[in-house]
């Protein structure tokens, strides 16, 4: 789909996208938002988390960084 300059779209990661290149002189902006339950863990395949997060993470250890991940909503 195509979407004009400023709009915005919500998509699941594992579906294929792409942008083509800027067509002028300004830097494109992007903003990426990762949404996972609270106490998710760590499975040890590549994903969109922040290299800084992944690169201490083990598997198995539960996904919480408050600096680059912060939790945003506890249900209960």
């Amino acid at each position: 789909m195509e979407v004009k300059a400023g709009d915005g779209v919500f998509i699941n990661g594992m579906i294929a996208h792409a942008a083509g290149p800027s067509m002028t002189i300004h830097s494109r902006r992007a903003l990426s938002m990762l949404f996972m339950p609270e106490g998710s863990v760590y499975n040890g395949r590549p994903a969109a988390l922040p290299a800084e997060v992944a690169e201490r993470l083990r598997v198995g250890d539960v996904i919480a960084d408050d600096e680059h991940l912060p939790l945003i909503y506890v249900n209960g």
